[in-house]
């Protein structure tokens, strides 16, 4: 719950957040002979990987490996959800060693081809596949970060108000909530000074920057000074209204001062 979370980042007070695509890719075995180049498959999110997210980070991390590293890359970027399974698959197919699939929504994807494809290793980001032996997952402690990026909004906030805008309603997103709740209210905010809203029920949230701005704005009216976007591309949107209203907004995953420098605190990042 998110009371429980809460309870447990309290005494928490360092965050790390760097995860190496590079050392996995390293780690799986060596080049093929016959090319001499190690192929990688990258399946990023519905949000595309100028997402200013997770699948902008890994295309960073993917051309870091490029030039060092002898590897051939397929890089794809599913338009739908439904897309997914088959985009993992052809990946499988091309034929390449390692398949890094970009985000939870492609935990049911990568459980059902992994097994198909037992020579084939696969890393899954933001996503736990258990049980099956060539498969790992890249998790995080969401709530750490989100606890000290809530205490900051709690200092900054004039208004002793403060928001956060999230993609969807799920597990890993409670977690985003339960740290960001849980700072505010050490910084010395009350509960009902804590205001949080979804942008919509599917992928298609991370990728909807004016649905973020409308959310954002009903949290502004409210009488927020600060809010927190864990929502992806949709996050501009978020940053963008918080710029208009003058004030402040915090990002996530990656650093995303550089869009909007002035009205950007800082940003939680993994």
């Amino acid at each position: 719950t998110i009371e429980k979370l809460c309870m447990k980042t309290n005494d928490i007070l360092v965050i790390t957040g760097l995860v190496s695509v590079l050392a996995s890719v390293t780690a799986c075995s060596s080049p093929p002979a016959s090319t001499g180049k190690y192929r990688v498959g990258i399946a990023y999110s519905t949000a595309g990987k100028h997402d200013n997210s997770y699948s902008q980070s890994a295309a960073l991390g993917i051309d870091l490996a490029k030039k060092s590293r002898a590897i051939d890359v397929n890089e794809v970027e599913p338009a739908q959800l439904s897309d997914l399974e088959a985009t993992v698959a052809a990946l499988s197919r091309a034929p390449c060693k390692l398949v890094i699939a970009i985000g939870f929504y492609y935990i049911d994807a990568v459980r059902r081809v992994s097994k198909e494809f037992p020579d084939v290793k696969y890393l899954i980001v933001d996503g736990e596949v258990g049980d099956i032996p060539n498969v790992r997952s890249v998790l995080f402690k969401e709530e750490q970060g989100s606890y000290l990026v809530g205490a900051i909004a709690g200092f900054k906030t004039a208004k002793k108000k403060v928001g956060i805008v999230l993609a969807v309603e799920n597990p890993i997103m409670n977690k985003f909530l339960a740290g960001y709740r849980c700072g505010a209210l050490t910084a010395g905010l009350r509960e009902d000074s804590v205001k949080w809203g979804y942008i919509g029920a599917g992928p298609d949230a991370f990728n909807d920057p004016l649905k973020g701005a409308e959310v954002a704005r009903t949290q502004l009216t409210w009488g927020a000074d600060v809010i927190f976007q864990v929502a992806a591309a949709s996050g501009t949107g978020v940053i963008g209204a918080a710029k208009e209203a003058g004030a402040f907004a915090i990002g996530v995953d990656s650093d995303k001062i550089a869009l909007a420098p002035g009205t950007v605190l800082t940003s939680m990042l993994k």
